[in-house]
Protein backbone atom coordinates (compact mmCIF):
# COMPACT_ATOMS: atom_id res chain seq x y z
CA UNK A 1 0.00 0.00 0.00
CA UNK A 2 1.29 3.31 -0.71
CA UNK A 3 1.49 6.22 1.52
CA UNK A 4 -1.59 7.88 -0.42
CA UNK A 5 -3.53 5.19 -0.02
CA UNK A 6 -2.75 4.86 3.61
CA UNK A 7 -3.56 8.30 4.43
CA UNK A 8 -7.15 8.36 2.35
CA UNK A 9 -7.68 4.88 3.80
CA UNK A 10 -6.97 6.77 7.52
CA UNK A 11 -8.85 9.67 6.54
CA UNK A 12 -12.15 7.91 5.15
CA UNK A 13 -11.92 6.02 8.35
CA UNK A 14 -11.97 9.19 10.62
CA UNK A 15 -14.74 10.25 8.72
CA UNK A 16 -16.95 7.09 9.22
CA UNK A 17 -16.29 7.35 13.50
CA UNK A 18 -17.21 10.32 13.15
CA UNK A 19 -19.81 10.07 11.51
CA UNK A 20 -20.86 7.35 13.87
CA UNK A 21 -20.21 9.44 16.65
CA UNK A 22 -22.98 12.21 15.86
CA UNK A 23 -25.83 9.30 15.02
CA UNK A 24 -24.89 8.07 18.42
CA UNK A 25 -25.00 11.64 20.30
CA UNK A 26 -27.99 12.78 18.34
CA UNK A 27 -30.46 10.21 20.31
CA UNK A 28 -29.29 10.75 23.60
CA UNK A 29 -31.71 12.55 25.52
CA UNK A 30 -32.59 13.66 29.14
CA UNK A 31 -35.68 13.68 31.36
CA UNK A 32 -37.49 16.25 33.18
CA UNK A 33 -35.50 15.40 36.70
CA UNK A 34 -31.85 15.35 34.95
CA UNK A 35 -33.37 18.90 32.92
CA UNK A 36 -34.10 20.47 36.86
CA UNK A 37 -31.13 19.34 37.84
CA UNK A 38 -28.83 21.54 35.19
CA UNK A 39 -31.07 24.37 35.47
CA UNK A 40 -30.93 24.83 39.40
CA UNK A 41 -26.81 24.35 38.33
CA UNK A 42 -26.69 27.04 36.04
CA UNK A 43 -28.78 29.12 38.62
CA UNK A 44 -26.35 28.42 41.48
CA UNK A 45 -23.65 29.82 38.66
CA UNK A 46 -25.25 33.21 38.09
CA UNK A 47 -26.17 33.26 41.52
CA UNK A 48 -22.71 33.04 42.61
CA UNK A 49 -21.47 35.15 39.38
CA UNK A 50 -23.51 38.11 39.92
CA UNK A 51 -23.42 38.58 43.92
CA UNK A 52 -27.19 38.37 43.98
CA UNK A 53 -29.07 36.60 46.66
CA UNK A 54 -30.86 33.81 46.31
CA UNK A 55 -33.68 34.83 48.25
CA UNK A 56 -34.43 37.67 45.98
CA UNK A 57 -35.98 34.84 43.34
CA UNK A 58 -38.84 32.83 43.62
CA UNK A 59 -39.68 30.09 42.13
CA UNK A 60 -38.28 27.98 39.73
CA UNK A 61 -42.23 27.37 38.00
CA UNK A 62 -41.36 24.97 34.92
CA UNK A 63 -43.00 24.93 31.50
CA UNK A 64 -42.13 21.76 29.55
CA UNK A 65 -42.12 21.84 25.60
CA UNK A 66 -41.66 19.36 22.84
CA UNK A 67 -37.65 20.21 22.67
CA UNK A 68 -37.18 21.30 26.22
CA UNK A 69 -38.06 22.82 29.47
CA UNK A 70 -38.17 26.43 30.49
CA UNK A 71 -37.61 27.37 34.23
CA UNK A 72 -38.49 30.90 35.49
CA UNK A 73 -37.42 32.61 38.60
CA UNK A 74 -39.18 35.76 39.29
CA UNK A 75 -37.01 38.33 40.85
CA UNK A 76 -38.52 40.24 43.83
CA UNK A 77 -37.33 43.57 43.95
CA UNK A 78 -39.56 44.47 40.67
CA UNK A 79 -41.70 41.41 40.45
CA UNK A 80 -43.28 43.05 37.32
CA UNK A 81 -40.57 43.55 35.02
CA UNK A 82 -37.58 40.80 36.47
CA UNK A 83 -36.94 37.30 35.91
CA UNK A 84 -34.97 34.77 35.20
CA UNK A 85 -35.20 32.35 32.25
CA UNK A 86 -33.41 29.16 31.61
CA UNK A 87 -34.34 26.65 28.75
CA UNK A 88 -32.76 23.29 29.01
CA UNK A 89 -32.85 21.41 25.66
CA UNK A 90 -33.97 17.54 25.57
CA UNK A 91 -30.14 17.32 24.64
CA UNK A 92 -28.91 18.90 28.12
CA UNK A 93 -28.14 22.43 26.37
CA UNK A 94 -29.03 25.86 29.04
CA UNK A 95 -29.09 28.83 28.21
CA UNK A 96 -30.65 32.07 29.47
CA UNK A 97 -33.89 33.11 27.99
CA UNK A 98 -33.49 36.05 30.31
CA UNK A 99 -31.67 38.18 33.40
CA UNK A 100 -33.36 40.60 35.86
CA UNK A 101 -34.09 43.94 34.66
CA UNK A 102 -35.89 46.39 36.97
CA UNK A 103 -35.47 48.66 34.28
CA UNK A 104 -36.61 47.75 30.69
CA UNK A 105 -36.31 49.34 27.76
CA UNK A 106 -39.87 50.03 26.39
CA UNK A 107 -39.90 50.38 22.42
CA UNK A 108 -37.25 51.92 20.33
CA UNK A 109 -35.63 53.69 23.37
CA UNK A 110 -35.20 57.21 21.24
CA UNK A 111 -37.29 60.65 22.40
CA UNK A 112 -40.56 61.25 20.41
CA UNK A 113 -39.51 63.60 17.32
CA UNK A 114 -40.94 67.27 17.50
CA UNK A 115 -43.24 67.68 14.85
Amino acid sequence: MTRAAGTRLALVALAVLVGLVFWWARGVTIGEEQAGTIADALFRTYVEETGEQSAHFSGPRMVAFDDGWEYLWIYEPCRETGELRIFVTVRGQASFGATPNCAPVRGFAVPPQKV
